[in-house]
């Protein structure tokens, strides 16, 4: 497990999140931009600086140098928040999530929500996993403590789910019936 991960169960977001972009302190935002803490609401998310969090992945297994150079390309701030999201986790799938075990491992333990976002990400675009394989590896993250990853989880596995509704269907109905 990465330095900064929590495990599963100690993860929640308690304090009272912003609303405001003006009004997250700078502090709060620095911590979130180094990956210290998760967000509390999805303002706290669309305000952080992707490129900072993804500096802040010393010990990622994956190629942190080629994440970076494959991220400054990608524009990622002038994306909207699901872009971003969505660049980013494909962005880390090919520069080492799709490759490295570990490297997929550390995303989905990540102590900040917004890394474990980018694995859903990650996982929905990985291309060595069958359709099947994508949903049992994206379960633990739809089923994450918090509510920003569970989302993510979902809007990540969207698009498969529209080129096969009925098979995804009867994949999740094992999931609906459970607590």
């Amino acid at each position: 497990m990465e330095k900064n991960a929590v495990p599963p169960q100690a993860r929640s977001s308690p304090r009272k999140g912003y609303l405001r972009l003006r009004d997250i302190p700078p502090e709060l935002l620095a911590r979130l931009n180094r990956g210290e803490l998760e967000t509390a609401t999805l303002t706290e998310q669309a305000a952080m600086d992707f490129m900072a969090l993804l500096h802040s992945l010393r010990e990622w297994a994956g190629d942190g140098a080629g994440l970076l150079w494959d991220a400054e390309r990608l524009r990622l701030a002038e994306q909207g928040i699901v872009g971003r999201m969505r660049l980013t986790g494909e962005a880390l799938g090919r520069w080492g999530a799709f490759g490295k075990e570990t490297a997929l491992e550390q995303l989905m333990t990540h102590a900040a929500d917004t890394v474990r976002g980018f694995a859903c990400y990650a996982i929905a675009a990985h291309p060595g996993l069958e359709f099947g394989a994508k949903f049992d590896r994206i379960r633990p993250l739809a089923a994450d403590p918090h509510f920003g990853v569970r989302e993510w989880a979902w809007l990540a596995l969207r698009p498969r789910v529209a080129e096969a509704p009925w098979a995804a269907l009867e994949l999740l109905g094992d999931w609906v019936r459970e607590a």
